[in-house]
């Protein structure tokens, strides 16, 4: 299903927006990786039409930035958002949570600091001085997210840290760390019901614990509060009960999801304290 044009965009009780983030891409590896989103996006649009009687039609944003304008500004009817700015619409008023993608079997994670194990590095009495490497400003849990957490601990980065850098990516900070480049690192991790971690960023690497901070959603698909509630509940349902095969595989496809679950206000309230904290 191709993208609207502006006469076909104004929204209808019967009308839904799907919006996603979808930047424009430079290079050719780069522009096959966003056609092949769009793709992805137009037929989970059209699964969602098929279960729900609805006319649902995608709608793309070069960023997140200009995805959360239009959801403030009623041009999409349900965002695709991950967590810092879904909390940054729910705060304002601008959005309600709908679903939270489940991969394996969790819509949650944490954000954790983390050192060599052979490191004498053990708790935040020992981070002063020492070099850190954070994902890239934009990341939940490698940077936003630990940050405020550390900041909530008495814990200032922007003083207590000799040198920061970035990684570029999980890989890149876990590389970092283990080459000694840094002296801690930021990434994710999620637990097991004990509460101990089951796999993060670091996959194999030995590394040490420092803290966490979370739970954090993966992201969130999120219902514009102009969105009636009947069609939002609608959509929920359909997401989140005994889904289609249809709707199941482009949702696996576009999400990466074995399935979803109902989102709360609740759900955002950790990082949304988090973040208030930064």
């Amino acid at each position: 299903m191709q993208s609207e044009t502006n006469a076909d965009q104004t929204w209808t009780p019967t009308t839904v927006r799907v919006g996603a983030a979808l930047p424009d891409a430079g290079q050719d590896s780069a522009r096959i990786a966003s056609a092949a989103l769009r793709v992805r996006l137009e037929a989970f649009c059209r699964a969602l039409q098929e279960v729900t009687g609805l006319r649902v039609i995608a709608r793309t944003w070069p960023d997140y930035a200009t995805l959360l304008s239009a959801v403030k500004d009623g041009e999409v009817d349900i965002a695709w958002l991950p967590p810092r700015p879904a909390v940054q619409a729910m705060t304002r008023g601008w959005a309600r949570p709908l679903v939270l993608p489940v991969r394996g079997q969790s819509s949650m994670f944490w954000a954790a600091l983390y050192a060599r194990k052979d490191s004498s590095i053990r708790t935040l009495a020992d981070l002063s001085g020492k070099r850190v490497a954070w994902v890239d400003p934009h990341s939940a849990a490698g940077y936003k997210a630990i940050r405020a957490w550390l900041r909530s601990r008495g814990v200032d980065p922007d003083r207590t840290f000799s040198r920061e850098g970035f990684g570029g990516s999980h890989h890149g900070v876990v590389a970092m760390v283990m080459a000694g480049k840094a002296d801690v690192g930021a990434g994710y991790a999620h637990l097991d019901e004990t509460g101990a971690v089951k796999s993060a960023a670091w996959g194999a690497a030995p590394m040490h614990v420092i803290g966490l901070a979370g739970p954090i959603p993966s992201d969130v698909l999120a219902a514009a509060t102009a969105l009636p509630e009947r069609i939002a509940g609608r959509i929920q349902q359909e997401l989140t009960g005994e889904v289609e095969h249809a709707l199941r595989g482009a949702a696996l496809a576009l999400f990466e999801a074995d399935r979803f679950e109902a989102a709360t206000l609740e759900d955002l309230e950790p990082l949304r304290k988090l973040l208030s904290e930064d």
